[in-house]
């Protein structure tokens, strides 16, 4: 096997740890805070507890910046349920008119 090749699947694999030894951390600080927010005020990805009646499970909700559309962003959110059903949505917001049309 070329040294290269060798080198990118090691860097691969100590990736793949890093993130599965991260996860322990991610369960602690959503068990205490019920909500882990990462990112600004524009672009950011906030990942939550869902605990309603027979609901249970995590969501997780990404906004992006529209590029067509200043002050105006868009949210999707996706539902991991182990108990209930969760519908997941996309939707777009600007700050000074409310709700808008999310283009295609």
């Amino acid at each position: 096997m070329k040294l290269w090749l060798r080198c990118l699947l090691y860097l691969f694999l100590l990736l793949l740890w890093l993130a599965f030894m991260t996860f322990p951390f991610l369960a602690l600080a959503l068990s205490s805070r019920e909500e882990v927010r990462l990112g600004g005020e524009e672009r950011s990805v906030r990942i939550f507890l869902v605990r309603s009646g027979n609901d249970q499970g995590v969501g997780v909700a990404w906004q992006r910046p529209l590029t067509n559309q200043p002050g105006c962003g868009k949210t999707s959110v996706i539902y991991f349920m182990w108990r209930g059903a969760g519908q997941n949505t996309v939707y777009c917001a600007c700050r000074n008119s409310g709700t808008v049309a999310c283009p295609p």
